[in-house]
């Protein structure tokens, strides 16, 4: 599982950079904010886990 939470947490990263890349802007890492915990939800099925987490980011121009 604590794998997996890296793993969440890297994407949500690249997904904001992304975001923040499609406006012509990039991710001002001063006030982004990651958890360090997961919250895991096991699905039906044995070994089947969804993490949830919430990540805050802003966006700011290349110039700032």
């Amino acid at each position: 599982k604590r794998q997996a939470c890296s793993s969440v947490i890297g994407d949500a990263r690249r997904k904001s950079i992304d975001l923040c890349k499609k406006r012509g802007q990039k991710v001002n890492y001063e006030t982004y904010e990651v958890p360090i915990v997961c919250e895991w939800e096991t699905l039906s099925g044995q070994d089947n886990f969804k993490a949830t987490i919430e990540v805050k980011y802003e966006c700011r121009n290349e110039e700032d």
